[in-house]
């Protein structure tokens, strides 16, 4: 695709939404648009399966129409700490993301990450309150699509970003997914992290953060001495999504090749979870 004369031209505002208001068929077009992006054409492709993403404003360039953008995104949202991702043509492992940027320092985080290269694409989504995260799943669907899916998990107070990154891992999960119903019997907890192990990953967020600023947080890491399994409740809510992420792996033309989807359950304001999915990639990758 030759950007200059595709993509920059249908937007040449600066600035690509992908946000529940949009229909499939709009999300659907922002996937065509983003080929040369993995990590956002996910997003769009996730949208236009029908499975919850974060609404996301993408940026390629900062001019006085894409800041007014930016800060009416941020109001409406009641966004008060943004998260800011990053994609370039071809995708690749480590592209940069910034957790927790205050609005104040958006614009200045949003340059720089511009700056890194040619053709970037930024992202800027609500962050949540990362240290309020539930449950964070990679769902790994094999390549037939006819299989078990396995989910691996990390738990309350950590992030996708410490199963995906960090390889942190304190639960694995496989069920069928070609069943009427899902119940406990059909689950098998493949592993469960011990509990000496989860106070030392549980540690590592103290070191990282300070325990005065996880207690004004209320941060969950310190709530949990032991590891609490995945609800089945949880499960359930994956598993009934199973067509839609069945769509998304074809849109995405990985049924060849299998697929890795990550999500997380976040807690919203009064105490509401809900669960949103961050990307997917191949098994292969």
């Amino acid at each position: 695709m030759d950007m200059d004369s595709d993509l920059f031209s249908i937007f040449p505002d600066g600035f690509i939404p992908i946000t529940h208001q949009q229909t499939r068929i709009e999300a659907g077009l922002a996937m065509l648009l983003l080929a040369d992006y993995p990590k956002f054409r996910s997003m769009a492709s996730l949208r236009a399966s029908g499975l919850s993403v974060p609404d996301v404003l993408l940026v390629h360039q900062l001019t006085p129409d894409v800041v007014c953008a930016v800060q009416d995104f941020l109001c409406e949202r009641n966004i008060e700490k943004a998260l800011l991702r990053s994609d370039r043509p071809g995708g690749g492992l480590g592209s940069t993301s910034l957790q927790g940027v205050p609005n104040t320092e958006v614009m200045s985080q949003i340059s720089n990450l511009l700056n890194l290269g040619e053709r970037i694409l930024v992202a800027v989504q609500a962050a949540g309150n990362v240290f309020r995260n539930l449950y964070n799943f990679n769902l790994v669907v094999c390549r037939d699509l006819s299989c078990r899916f396995v989910i691996e998990v990390t738990g309350p107070g950590f992030t996708a970003t410490d199963l995906n990154r960090y390889g942190i891992l304190h639960e694995r999960i496989e069920f069928p997914s070609h069943v009427q119903s899902l119940s406990e019997s059909l689950i098998s907890r493949r592993y469960k992290v011990p509990d000496a192990l989860y106070r030392a990953h549980c540690q590592t967020k103290v070191h990282k953060y300070g325990s005065e600023t996880l207690d004004s947080q209320d941060a969950l890491v310190l709530k949990y001495p032991q590891y609490i399994p995945t609800p089945i409740s949880y499960l359930e809510e994956v598993w009934a999504e199973r067509e839609s992420i069945y769509q998304v792996i074809r849109d995405m033309g990985y049924q060849d090749r299998g697929a890795i989807l990550s999500l997380s359950f976040m807690e919203e304001n009064n105490n509401f979870i809900r669960h949103y999915y961050w990307d997917i990639h191949p098994l292969d990758r």
